[in-house]
């Protein structure tokens, strides 16, 4: 996905792409080439139907192989298939106990059905092995407050933002925010830093953030410009809590239906 930053997703994915496509092409029994061709197949071009045989070619030759289990489990999260999402990552956590992608992808399952209490267990764990791990209190974070509660969420970001290396005044200045201005003053300011920073790719979080705040036809204008960029994070609109204010809206529908999602 990138390169942590140093290569674009869309780029990222297409030399994956070319890759995956290579090595099956030597050899088609390769099992990481199949998980990965798999991924990029619903991570890169919504093909849902495409990616999941791939996926389970890649555990059919490999069942040993946790990031294959780990793929599918995410890919099987984003259909609803929470179920089936759970045992994969539960099974990859079994083949390899100190996977941060297992940890993260049972966490995540759990996180997307709202199940938060089970997902709180689950990156607890997580920072047990990995004390210092900024993801893991970034995930803590995020469940904590959607579960409303706001002052174990930012004591989470506030330990995330440490181990990111933020200064002091920095930290303080945000938690000051959440004091002053609780839910909705933290959501004004990150999207007043979303639209400054002018990212590539950032259209799905900001519209992601418009529609915290309730101004659908915002929301809108800016998933239409995701969805016309690809943006990688496109995917998740179907589980995110970030996208429920919107959800039962007909544009919301038809964004899914445009994007091959099954229904």
């Amino acid at each position: 996905m990138g390169g942590f930053g140093k290569v674009p997703n869309r780029e990222a994915l297409q030399r994956t792409r070319g890759a995956a496509k290579k090595a099956l092409e030597i050899d088609d029994t390769v099992a990481e080439a199949h998980s990965m061709l798999g991924t990029v197949l619903w991570m890169h071009d919504w093909d849902w139907a495409g990616a999941e045989p791939e996926l389970k070619r890649a555990i059919e030759l490999s069942p040993s192989f946790a990031d294959a289990a780990e793929n599918y489990a995410w890919y099987l999260a984003l259909m609803g298939r929470r179920d089936e999402s759970l045992r994969e990552a539960k099974r990859a956590l079994e083949l390899d106990p100190v996977s941060v992608n297992a940890y993260r992808a049972v966490a995540a399952t759990y996180f997307w059905a709202r199940q938060y209490d089970q997902s709180i267990e689950y990156i607890r764990k997580w920072i047990e092995i990995y004390p210092s791990s900024q993801e893991a209190y970034d995930w803590l974070k995020n469940v904590y407050w959607e579960k409303g509660m706001y002052d174990e969420a930012v004591a989470a970001f506030q330990k995330a933002a440490t181990l990111d290396g933020a200064s002091p005044k920095d930290i303080a200045l945000w938690v000051h925010l959440y004091k002053v201005g609780r839910v909705r003053g933290v959501y004004r300011r990150l999207l007043a830093g979303a639209l400054s920073a002018r990212q590539v790719e950032r259209s799905c979080g900001i519209a992601s953030l418009y529609a915290r705040l309730g101004e659908k036809d915002r929301a809108f204008e800016w998933l239409e410009k995701a969805y016309k960029e690809r943006e990688v994070e496109m995917v998740f609109l179907r589980v995110s809590p970030n996208m429920d204010p919107i959800r039962s809206d007909p544009r919301f529908q038809d964004l899914l239906r445009r994007m091959n999602f099954p229904p």
